[in-house]
């Protein structure tokens, strides 16, 4: 199996599909665009190269695209980011390339891939950081609705339901079927879209059907390293492509939200409740197995897959990951832990105290009970008052 630890995350029409459902879904962000001292308006962020300054922000003749919300996590392969209600982007984990370094702006999607990382403002445009191999981070001069991130390339919806998409295009990963979508989503070296009937459309990479998706109507899809996920209006879930983890061996849900790794898939049950399956799964010792998927038992709104670790958005606000910590990407910042969150092992197997975060010393994020993701806030369930968790390693 090729080391592909991306994720995509879905949400059902019936909750507020969003965006079409991919990372970031919900209602607008309403925080107004931020800059960071210093730096160029509609600067991208390369990592190995300098800072790249682009066209500064102009207004858009489509209205913003009102599904984006914040805040949300997105994982990627050694390092994770998050954004807040302000729609501040903190990002944590391995920096070699520089996609833990954020711009200062405010935004209301984001997505990481394996090298790299990529985020949305409000105004539809796209800021791309870390590795540029293959072009994954020169941002196209569409306004996009919403944007996949996969492991070298992405793909975005625009607001007329065209599909662009760029970077690594080896297998055909970034050449779109022509149409009208309503979702897109991005995974190792393929990437489907839901069209305007609720059908699925995939290319790419073919070697395991990971872009031969079943027949029939869905509201979400999510894709994973080589292998997808779809929901269909009753929440049940349908996966294809490899199954050498059980990654795509779902249980019957209902879920309201997906999100696939590299070899395991996880869902958000209509309680907030997380079940996760594949590589990592409780009492599976077959590698890679770093506790990926063994979710804590605590409620979310919000999940993202990566490749060795996952990451959620708990009611309460804060960002909690488990799974392997290689390079400190299941440690999220300071700004959205709180003191009953863990990171996960690292892959040495070593547990000591001493890898227990410290406490934090940033806010917790506001979620909003108009919330129109597909996480239990959406579904009118208040959260509960912060609970004292048992710290939670992988096994």
């Amino acid at each position: 199996m090729h080391d592909r630890g991306i994720h995509t995350q879905i949400q059902l029409a019936m909750v507020g599909l969003g965006l079409a459902g991919l990372f970031g879904c919900g209602a607008a962000a309403t925080a107004g665009p931020l800059a960071a001292p210093g730096e160029p308006t509609g600067a991208v962020e390369h990592g190995d190269r300098p800072a790249v300054a682009t066209p500064d922000d102009v207004a858009v003749e489509a209205p913003p695209p009102e599904a984006l919300t914040s805040p949300q996590v997105a994982t990627g392969r050694d390092h994770s980011c998050a954004i807040g209600d302000d729609g501040r982007a903190e990002c944590w984990g391995d920096n070699t390339h520089g996609q833990t370094r954020a711009p200062g702006h405010a935004f209301v999607q984001i997505s990481a891939g394996a090298l790299h990382t990529c985020a949305l403002k409000k105004t539809g445009k796209v800021f791309c950081w870390g590795f540029s191999g293959n072009g994954r981070v020169a941002v196209p001069p569409q306004r996009l609705s919403q944007l996949a991130v996969g492991y070298d390339h992405n793909c975005g919806l625009t607001a007329e339901g065209g599909i662009v998409c760029w970077g690594n295009g080896e297998q055909g990963e970034t050449t779109p079927p022509e149409g009208t979508f309503k979702e897109v989503a991005s995974g190792g070296d393929h990437s489907c879209a839901i069209t305007d009937g609720d059908e699925l459309r995939c290319w790419g990479e073919n070697a395991n059907e990971e872009s031969t998706p079943p027949e029939g109507k869905f509201t979400g899809v999510a894709l994973g390293g080589d292998h997808g996920c779809a929901l269909d209006a009753q929440g049940k879930p349908t996966c294809w492509g490899s199954n050498s983890h059980g990654q795509s061996s779902p249980p019957d849900g209902p879920f309201v939200d997906l999100s696939a790794g590299d070899g395991h898939t996880c869902g958000l049950g209509e309680q907030g409740r997380v079940t996760c399956w594949g590589a990592g799964a409780p009492g599976q010792s077959r590698f890679p197995h770093y506790g990926q998927s063994a979710p804590p038992d605590r409620t979310f709104v919000h999940i993202d897959a990566g490749q060795l670790h996952s990451c959620g958005i708990s009611a309460e606000g804060y960002v909690q990951c488990w799974g392997s910590d290689r390079g400190g990407r299941a440690t999220p910042s300071f700004a959205f832990t709180s003191t009953d969150d863990i990171k996960g092992d690292d892959e040495t197997g070593d547990k000591s105290e001493a890898e227990a975060p410290q406490q934090a010393r940033g806010r917790r994020m506001t979620i909003p009970k108009s919330d129109k993701r597909g996480g239990v806030l959406s579904k009118g369930l208040s959260p509960s008052p912060p609970e004292q968790l048992t710290p939670v390693r992988a096994q």
